[in-house]
């Protein structure tokens, strides 16, 4: 059975203290240390697991983007197969005099021959990757075999979060 004491305090109110067979019910600092405790370990996990979450999301936008300017470049070799065509010796491959923007398409500009096409594609696609993907991010294309068809190997590569360097790459097949 629970005892009720009552004192008086210094003031002159009344406290109770409830006693159960000799001690005092309650939460005494202790237990109140040890679950603020408890709770900031678990806010501490809950907001680490949120950092990486983010992280890894970031990883995921990259390769994404990656990705997509891989199907953009391939599309616009494919596209342009008279380049293509030249196999290892193509503008696509050896860069040509310059990779630069030559203003070939649109309205007064160059006429587009094959060569021109392809320094534009180059051009267009780097600045593409230097303004979508992270710094010290670089496309490449080189010459995998002359077939027939020549086969090109389109790849990009980029740091991640983590500083470690990521890699992407696509295949592109010449004419038959």
């Amino acid at each position: 059975m629970a005892n009720f004491n009552l004192k008086t305090s210094k003031r002159g109110l009344w406290a109770i203290d409830k006693i159960f067979k000799g001690k005092f019910l309650g939460f005494g600092l202790i237990e109140v240390l040890i679950a603020m405790a408890i709770i900031s370990i678990t806010a501490l996990g809950v907001t680490q697991l949120n950092v990486a979450a983010v992280q890894a999301e970031g990883d995921a936008v990259n390769r994404r983007t990656a990705l997509m300017l891989l199907q953009d470049m391939a599309d616009r070799m494919r596209a342009n197969r008279r380049e293509t065509d030249n196999a290892q010796n193509s503008t696509y491959i050896t860069g040509g005099t310059g990779v630069n923007n030559l203003n070939c398409i649109g309205t007064g500009g160059l006429t587009c021959w094959t060569t021109y096409l392809a320094q534009q594609d180059l051009w267009e696609w780097n600045q593409y990757i230097t303004q979508l993907l992270p710094t010290g991010s670089l496309g490449k294309i080189t010459f995998s075999s002359a077939g027939p068809p020549a086969i090109f190997i389109v790849s990009i590569t980029w740091p991640n979060n983590k500083g470690i360097t990521q890699t992407a790459s696509i295949p592109v097949q010449g004419r038959s």
